[in-house]
């Protein structure tokens, strides 16, 4: 859609309701209302919002800011014209200055902006409709409680002046039927978009087409239970079709995030599995084992078997696991020690360790991460048989901890991009992090140990 097309389309279609809603409200004349003064007010105030949403949104794109930031300018560009506005209509028709309206025009007018972003959003977007209705059902109640509080703080700013003329109790009379209202709204507003979700039409006629209906069966109960005007309650479709936008861009959002976390985790993955397969799969890794191994063919025919079978081992739960994110706890820690008599076998005295055996079937840990941390120690450390490096494996509460003593090798610079890859997949993965820590000679790492069903 062209700018100009967006432009009269955000700006005409909030008038032609708002025209009909005070014509019915107030019994004023259709011509009667052209020439008012509040006719002229609304015409620029859309038109305020409009012009912020059209052209001040797009001149942010160009300076490429994140998508947070953008709304919260162009919000912020929105409110500011819409005060400066208002004092100057108030300095024109009523030759002074009040500052409580222009303040909450500006915050309703945020409020219908970001209806029409989303809106905008929502038809660009259009190929991508279908939402993700698999998050769990508490991730779904306190979506809808947010959209509520929200719905709630619209209604009471624009309720604001009556507030400060009444005591609480009054004010909670006054509005007490829109308690009731709002949590229907919501709730239908959320039904309707989770039925309509298949179907193939354009996003935006979804969202209209869902507001509408929503509108029109409260309507039919308000009129019946609370004999609102028909004006008064036409004002309510904007708070339905306001409703059913934040409803759907959230949803539409929270859709996104979990695709770009998944596009992260397989990266993140991909550099995992390539930087296995660097450091242990490929021949260089395998040509240094299989001369060790030659080597105590020689000397050592018993410990060469014993190598034999530990190098064995490792390559056959390398294929084993290789496609798991998470392994048996138990599986894991017998893999390691199996990993460990390896590096024993070739630095024999330059370090111990010691792994505890105290763990539930049923326990999880991330695939690859204890590994990556043992070669870590490895790579930073001196293997020094008059100070041997202590490397101990424990469980404590959820967490198991690897621990070394360190001997640090002063050519050795790190980037901690192996703790960083650890800890990223916990957090995508889990939603939990690893815990870092190091004492005056010591080195202390705690993963998190997961309970799966």
């Amino acid at each position: 859609m062209k700018s100009y097309q967006s432009f009269l389309l955000f700006w005409l279609l909030p008038f032609i309701i708002f025209i009909p809603v005070i014509v019915l409200d107030n019994n004023y004349s259709f011509w009667s209302v052209l020439n008012s003064k509040i006719t002229f007010f609304t015409l620029i105030y859309f038109a305020i919002i409009s012009f912020t949403n059209v052209r001040i949104t797009r001149y942010l794109e160009s300076f490429r800011f994140k998508e947070k930031n953008k709304i919260l300018l162009s919000s912020l560009s929105c409110f500011v014209f819409v005060f400066i506005f208002s004092i100057g209509f108030q300095l024109i028709y009523q030759k002074k200055i009040n500052l409580f309206p222009p303040f909450f025009q500006g915050l309703v007018a945020i409020g219908v902006f970001l209806i029409e972003y989303l809106m905008v959003r929502l038809f660009n977007n259009e190929k991508e409709s279908n939402l993700d209705f698999s998050f769990s059902k508490f991730f779904y109640v306190k979506l809808l409680l947010f959209v509520f509080f929200v719905d709630f703080l619209f209604i009471f700013l624009l309720t604001f002046d009556t507030f400060i003329n009444l005591k609480l109790l009054d004010y909670y009379d006054h509005i007490k039927f829109f308690i009731p209202y709002l949590i229907s709204v919501v709730i239908l507003s959320f039904f309707g978009i989770l039925f309509t979700n298949k179907l193939k039409i354009n996003t935006v006629i979804k969202v209209v087409l869902v507001s509408i209906f929503t509108f029109l069966i409260l309507q039919i109960f308000n009129i019946v239970k609370y004999r609102f005007h028909f004006g008064l309650v036409l004002n309510f479709f904007m708070i339905s079709l306001f409703s059913t936008c934040m409803i759907y861009g959230l949803l539409y959002y929270f859709k996104q995030k979990k695709s770009i976390g998944k596009l992260k985790l397989q990266n993140i993955q991909k550099d995992a599995q390539y930087q296995e397969l660097k450091n242990q799969i490929n021949p260089h890794f395998l040509f240094n084992n299989l001369n060790t191994l030659i080597s105590f063919i020689e000397v050592n025919p018993t410990k060469a078997i014993d190598f034999g079978h530990n190098l064995a081992n490792v390559y056959r739960y390398y294929l084993k696991k290789q496609e798991e994110d998470f392994v048996f706890l138990k599986d894991e820690l017998l893999f390691i020690k199996e990993y460990l008599e390896i590096y024993k076998a070739k630095f024999e005295n330059g370090f111990n360790f010691s792994i505890s055996d105290e763990f539930d079937s049923n326990q999880y840990i991330l695939s690859s991460s204890i590994q990556e941390l043992i070669d870590n120690i490895f790579k930073h450390n001196c293997l020094d048989e008059d100070n041997p490096i202590k490397i101990n494996i424990s469980i404590e509460n959820s967490f198991l901890i690897i621990s070394n003593t360190l001997t640090s090798k002063l050519t050795t610079n790190s980037n901690n991009l192996g703790l960083d890859n650890i800890n990223k997949r916990y957090e995508i993965l889990t939603n939990s992090s690893i815990i870092v820590s190091k004492e005056e000679n010591r080195f202390n790492v705690k993963l998190p140990i997961l309970n799966l069903k």
